[in-house]
């Protein structure tokens, strides 16, 4: 465990410093507001509902939304609340591993009507699996997703485990399995968080259109 909690750290330091690359690029300084997922959850605003309080002032005023990787089922019921406020109010999002496992579970439970969704991480018995061991999306149920506009455009070397989808209505919604922070330097930041801070500022058609256009 001792490791496991030295990789998320190091995980979540690297996707600071991606979120700064990232703004450098675009010439903003960041201002990064810490949400507790707990503190979105239902029971918090019976228990503390300051904290409840301020962690949905905190979301409702955030431009956009980063879901980083993480370990256990402490927070996942908030994850999943903050996935679905910026899946429903166009507010950009990245979801990084469990952000990603975090992203499908919603949309099953939302959009597919699973109201039990869940990965088999978090509840053994559920009876509708939507992540299922390593964890990787069940493979059951990706076409329906697909059906319902939750888009899997990666896929690993065997073309069977999803590494990347995406909500092709939404100004940018995008879950990845993989770590892309790790991949970010300054003077040339990772591409999926450069795109999320150019979507919070409106900016990514625009940037996307120039360089398609080889400017």
């Amino acid at each position: 465990m001792g490791n496991f909690i030295l990789q998320w750290t190091l995980s979540v330091i690297q996707g600071l410093l991606a979120l700064l690359h990232a703004c450098i690029a675009c010439s903003l300084k960041p201002s990064i507001d810490w949400i507790a997922a707990s503190d979105l959850e239902d029971d918090t605003a019976q228990s503390a509902p300051e904290a409840y309080a301020a962690a949905w002032k905190s979301l409702r005023n955030a431009e956009c939304v980063l879901v980083p990787g993480g370990f256990g089922d402490r927070g996942v019921s908030g994850m999943i609340l903050a996935a679905k406020y910026a899946r429903e109010n166009n507010v950009p999002y990245l979801g990084i591993c469990l952000g990603m496992q975090i992203s499908v579970i919603e949309y099953a439970r939302s959009v597919l009507g699973l109201e039990k969704a869940n990965s088999n991480e978090f509840d053994d018995e559920t009876p509708d699996p939507v992540v299922i061991f390593m964890p990787e999306v069940n493979p059951d149920v990706i076409g329906v997703l697909e059906e319902a506009g939750l888009k899997f455009v990666g896929k690993d070397e065997t073309g069977k485990r999803m590494e990347v989808l995406e909500l092709p209505s939404h100004p940018f919604y995008i879950g990845v399995q993989f770590h892309p922070e790790f991949k970010s330097r300054p003077g040339k930041p990772s591409a999926l968080f450069l795109g999320l801070i150019l979507a919070a500022r409106g900016k990514l058609e625009a940037y996307l259109t120039r360089h398609q256009n080889g400017s």
